[in-house]
């Protein structure tokens, strides 16, 4: 899946439970996350990044 952010810097998606790569370009570099999609829980992430 690919996505950009809104006007605030968000995304929103729907997935399934498990272990997800999130990767970001910033300032034409490739960087990366890990999140965790947990049944019951509300799943919301942040990631602060440069630029």
């Amino acid at each position: 899946m690919e996505a950009e952010t809104d006007e605030n810097g968000e995304i929103a998606f729907r997935g399934f439970y498990g272990r997800y790569r999130v990767e970001f370009k910033v300032d034409g570099e490739l960087r990366s996350r890990e999140a965790h999609l947990k049944r019951g829980e509300r799943n919301v992430w942040s990631f602060n990044l440069p630029g």
